[in-house]
């Protein structure tokens, strides 16, 4: 709650007292689902603090899941607190770096639509000024924190060494991994609450606007599904060099069982009858490490596809109830 107080209170309250006074009766009747649209991009100045906030808590439930992990040991948990200290340390530089040209951006979008936006002057303009810098710098974090989750997870596969146990459910760090990039991608995801308003708009948008309107749609968008897409690709590498691993561990034995081959002949019966058993036992379980994938792949694919269903489902509604009430 201080966090939404310190961060999103004052937006918030300036946001609705704009839209329904002014900004709700200043929309035309050519433009009457923006009235159901703008409510959502108010929805988001109110969430957008505290989704940040959670990300936090998400990533501490990670270390400390790695640290207790007794599944698959080998998570470098110092590396990986490194890695984002120095992504922390950076935060202030990335932000004030980008929070300005967003803002200026979404002001620049919001001017070519004064006609069916209206805000007054001065009050309605120092009102959406605060916004803006609300905005911008809500956005500028956004990109950080995704940069910061980023880090997190190729930190985790790069300098950590886990071990696999081929024949124990491949929960404990993985599965934290996995919960962790699918987590932050929804997360992310919530931020299309604010693309249908872009999208009612975008008849009167000329080709400047357009182009800071589609890039944002499409960094919302896909975004999130992009970050678990790559945590999927590191997280399989990882699996697949445990596995090489595995199966190499077996090589010497094998190797010296078939040395013995070549003097079979010299082996009594019970000699030759050991060996056959131990070089069948040997490749069968050699056999069955290849087929084993020490990365869990269920719900993978429904993982990925809950970091779009917002969206999708923002975006067909809009056009579903745009088809209605034209």
């Amino acid at each position: 709650m201080a966090n939404f107080a310190l961060f999103g209170l004052a937006p918030t309250v300036l946001y609705w007292v704009w839209y329904l006074g002014q900004g709700r009766d200043g929309i035309p009747d050519d433009y009457h689902f923006l009235k159901i649209a703008a409510p959502l991009s108010g929805l988001w100045i109110s969430l957008a603090p505290l989704v940040f906030q959670q990300g936090e808590f998400i990533y501490e439930e990670l270390l400390d899941a790695l640290s207790t992990d007794e599944t698959e040991a080998g998570w470098d948990i110092p590396a990986i607190q490194s890695s984002i200290d120095r992504i922390d340390r950076h935060y202030a530089l990335i932000s004030r770096s980008l929070a300005l040209p967003i803002a200026i951006s979404v002001g620049y979008v919001l001017h070519g639509i004064r006609d069916i936006a209206p805000v007054d002057w001065p009050a309605g303009l120092l009102g959406e000024s605060v916004i803006l810098i609300f905005v911008g710098h809500i956005s500028a974090t956004g990109i950080w924190g995704i940069v910061k989750v980023l880090a997190i997870l190729h930190s985790a596969v790069t300098h950590s060494t886990p071990q696999w146990r081929p024949f124990r459910a491949p929960y404990g760090g993985f599965q934290s991994l996995f919960r962790f990039a699918w987590l932050n991608g929804v997360n992310f995801s919530l931020s299309n609450f604010t693309v249908p308003a872009l999208i009612a708009v975008w008849p009167r948008l000329h080709d400047t606007t357009r182009s800071i309107s589609a890039t944002f749609i499409a960094l919302t968008s896909i975004g999130g599904l992009l970050t678990f897409w790559l945590t999927t690709v590191w997280l399989n590498r990882t699996s697949r060099r445990m596995q090489t691993e595995a199966v190499e561990a077996l090589a010497p034995a094998i190797e010296t069982l078939s040395t013995r081959l070549v003097r079979i002949d010299r082996l009594s019966a019970q000699e030759a009858v050991h060996l056959r058993h131990s070089l069948d036992a040997l490749l069968m379980l050699r056999q069955q490490l290849l087929h084993e994938d020490p990365a869990p792949r269920i719900r993978t694919a429904f993982r990925a596809s809950t970091t779009v269903v917002l969206p999708v489902v923002l975006i067909f509604v809009q056009f579903l109830l745009q088809r209605i009430f034209s």
